[in-house]
């Protein structure tokens, strides 16, 4: 079975210089390096637990992160929206026993909020929901201690 005639089209349109993909942004690690490391403190803390077979599960939060950085063609993104998708919500989420949420944006000491993602902070602040920006684990163990997740200190 071989490639259907379209693609074939599009391949030979891009040796020939034509429709040449758009350059992406590479990934920011550092954030991503963040996000880990906040993940391993709130393992450490007990606001979430780790199982090495299926990854995280529910400590004293059910906690988990929503991958809402990724680029997509506008048909994807379409669909995705129809689904449920929406801009600009944190990159994690601590939902605590009895069902309190808790909203947590990862940036860099550079990183600023997207748009969307200012929306999405007033909204929580309008409804009172919990939501915080933090650009390193001590600020992520800060924000637990002042949401009342945990007590303790990781040093």
């Amino acid at each position: 079975m071989g490639l259907p005639d379209t693609w074939i089209h599009r391949l030979s349109r891009r040796a020939k210089g034509g429709d040449a993909p758009t350059p992406r942004k590479p990934p920011n690690r550092e954030e991503e390096a963040i996000q880990r490391g906040i993940i391993d403190l709130a393992v450490a803390l007990g606001i979430a637990g780790r199982d090495a077979a299926s990854g995280l599960c529910p400590g004293s939060c059910i906690v988990f992160s929503v991958p809402n950085e990724r680029k997509s063609n506008p048909i994807a993104v379409a669909r995705l929206k129809a689904m449920g998708l929406l801009p600009g919500v944190a990159d994690l989420v601590f939902v605590a026993i009895g069902g309190q949420a808790h909203f947590m944006e990862v940036k860099t000491k550079k990183g600023r909020l997207s748009p969307s993602q200012g929306t999405f902070r007033d909204d929580c602040q309008a409804g009172g929901v919990a939501w915080a920006l933090v650009r390193s684990i001590d600020d992520a163990q800060d924000c637990f201690e002042r949401w009342g997740l945990t007590t303790r200190r990781v040093k």
